[in-house]
């Protein structure tokens, strides 16, 4: 809104100033009302033009955050990546916006997001947060009680609930009478079941 209003008193500025141009090249001389208004007619259009290119240039939103490569949204576009731990975007509309993370792997929560007010300059929003998914794997073995399990070589028992895990990669080791298995387990949050089972024996 306020680019739309500078824009607007530029354009009407020099408007005036090109019309008094013209009308002193045929001429070659302006009545008196005509000159008061030449100098500052000149003057007031240098000066919007520049108060609209600070405005413009200068109307952005600099975010910092630990999560390296996680991309940046605005108003729910793509934008970019956060780079050694930043991310500038340039030429943000002033305003209301709605800034949030996402990351690509999927175990993170994008659904937390900022609002941020963004007039001329620099909008700074600092560690935006981004935070992992968390949520219960259940592991189902056979036979129930006598089965072992491991967790990224952490020793679990006969612990079968894994409780309050954060999403990600893990590596389940099932083991019994001397034998193991294992199962790669790509966890996103929520409840998730497994199964490992040694029939026949």
């Amino acid at each position: 809104m306020v680019l739309t209003i500078l824009h607007v008193l530029v354009d009407i500025c020099i408007g005036i100033w090109l019309w008094l141009v013209g009308r002193y090249v045929k001429t070659d001389k302006l009545i008196r009302s005509e000159k008061r208004i030449f100098i500052p007619a000149l003057v007031i259009s240098i000066v919007l033009i520049g108060l609209y290119f600070v405005a413009f240039e200068r109307a952005k939103i600099s975010i910092t955050s630990s999560h390296e490569g996680a991309w940046v949204f605005i108003d729910g576009k793509r934008i970019g990546p956060v780079e050694k731990g930043k991310a500038i975007v340039r030429n943000v509309k002033i305003g209301k916006h709605i800034v949030r993370l996402n990351d690509a792997s999927g175990f993170f929560d994008d659904n937390i997001q900022e609002e941020v007010l963004v007039g001329w300059g620099t909008r700074n929003v600092e560690d935006l947060p981004l935070f992992r998914k968390k949520g219960n794997i259940y592991v189902n073995v056979y036979p129930e009680g006598e089965v072992k399990i491991r967790v990224n070589g952490v020793d679990k028992g006969t612990d079968y609930v894994l409780k309050d895990v954060e999403a990600g990669a893990y590596q389940i080791e099932a083991l019994y009478m001397g034998k193991t298995k294992t199962k790669l387990v790509t966890f996103y949050g929520g409840e998730r079941d497994i199964f490992i089972g040694f029939p026949g024996t």
